[in-house]
Parts: structure tokens; sequence; C-alpha cells
């Protein structure tokens, strides 16, 4: 199976986990859509995001989309180098949210593809301090977006 869509499977912390360790020893799957699932905290993507730091991680696209909070797979961007294509839009991200993907950003090379749109009002707590930051950090970058 090289592609997985979890689409509003009410997913939470618990599972989240435990499909990222099964992905570390998935090296086929390459497109992963788990958006909207509502229930995943910071402590459940901090815990999936060990797949992504795997150097046997294989997917390219993530969609983790609607999904409320995403904290937590930002650092682990930063040495994968896989995903080529990522989906955060619609997450209730803040300025410190914004800035820890553009820290990852600025150091990978791999990502061509970032969408982090607000459809519906969420994202829209990253403010204009929180983009020119965001932007700042990406200008003498090796980020291939």
């Amino acid at each position: 199976m090289k592609r997985l869509s979890l689409h509003r499977a009410t997913l939470d912390d618990e599972s989240i986990t435990d499909i990222g360790d099964s992905l570390v020893k998935n090296k086929v799957l390459n497109y992963l859509d788990l958006s909207g699932n509502h229930q995943i905290t910071p402590a459940g993507w901090h815990g999936f995001s060990i797949c992504l730091r795997s150097p046997t991680c294989a997917l390219q696209d993530l969609h983790v989309n609607d999904c409320k909070e995403v904290n937590g797979i930002a650092g682990a961007l930063a040495v994968n180098t896989s995903v080529k294509r990522l989906n955060i839009s619609n997450c209730s991200m803040t300025n410190a949210g914004a800035i820890e993907i553009a820290d990852a950003l600025a150091v990978i090379s791999t990502l061509k593809v970032l969408k982090m749109n607000c459809i519906g009002g969420w994202n829209l707590y990253i403010t204009a301090e929180g983009w020119v930051a965001f932007f700042a950090l990406l200008t003498d970058s090796v980020c291939s977006l």
C-alpha cells in the first residue's frame, strides 16, 4: 500500500503514536492523509513525529490540515528528507507554531509545497508579526519551496 487516508477517522494521541511507530517500519507508504482528526494534541503529534525522524520514512505527501494544533511535527521536518508536500491548512497555529515551522524549513531543502492557508478561521492566530518572522527566517535559508 502506497497511499492511506485516515481523514476524519477520530484518531487520538495513542492511535496517532501507534501509526507513527508502524510507519518507521513501512518503507512503501508515500501518501498519508490525517486531516480532520481534531482529537490529536501536540503530545500525539510529537509521538507521531518519530516516524518523520526515521531515515526509513518514505512519506512524500503528508496532510494534517484541519487538525487543530499540529505543534510537535516541525522539529521532525528539520531532519526529514522524504516529505515533499505538507498541508497544515486550517490548523490552530500561532505565531510560535509558524516560527517553529519556518525554523525547520530554513534547514531542509526537500520540501517543495507547503499549504498553510486558513479557510474557516484557523491559522488566523498567526499575526502580521508572526508572518514577518516566518518569512524572515526563510530569506537566508536552503529552503526549496
